[in-house]
């Protein structure tokens, strides 16, 4: 089974993906 994605790339996405979540937590708080 090949790999489809390096560590280094799987540790990006998870970044964006947290990064993202953070975002958009902000800005529902700055709403409320």
């Amino acid at each position: 089974m090949p790999d489809i994605l390096t560590a280094e790339e799987f540790d990006l996405i998870n970044r964006g993906f947290v990064i993202r979540i953070i975002l958009t937590c902000a800005l529902l708080c700055l709403n409320i």
